[in-house]
């Protein structure tokens, strides 16, 4: 009850292979939505627009990175995010997983 009550809206996985370019576009476009209800949480992305990191390193926009996100979030419904719909040229290796509840119990049952 209490991840229904987290994640309510539930939503696949979904990784794939990002451009950088689109990355860090995604990532100043999740700065611009903070305090509306549509941030970003990042994982091993870290900085500013025009500025950001990936694991330590900076953001190369020709450089391709392996992201995992939201089923919604490739529906281009979100503030600032229309342009990122799963047919951007900048995506590609898109393959759907688990719901985002599962997962959670998943990794809340090992204890880690």
């Amino acid at each position: 009850y209490d991840v229904l009550r987290i994640l309510p809206f539930g939503g696949a996985r979904v990784t794939g292979t990002w451009q950088g370019s689109l990355l860090a576009r995604v990532l100043d476009a999740g700065v611009l939505n903070q305090g509306k209800g549509g941030w970003l949480q990042l994982h091993g992305a870290a900085g500013a627009p025009g500025a950001w990191s990936v694991n330590g390193q900076p953001l190369d926009p020709a450089a391709t990175y392996t992201v995992a996100t939201t089923d919604f979030l490739l529906k281009g419904l979100e503030d600032n995010l229309d342009f990122l719909t799963r047919k951007h040229p900048g995506l590609s290796e898109l393959k759907d997983g688990a719901d985002l509840r599962k997962l959670l119990i998943q990794r809340l049952a090992k204890g880690k």
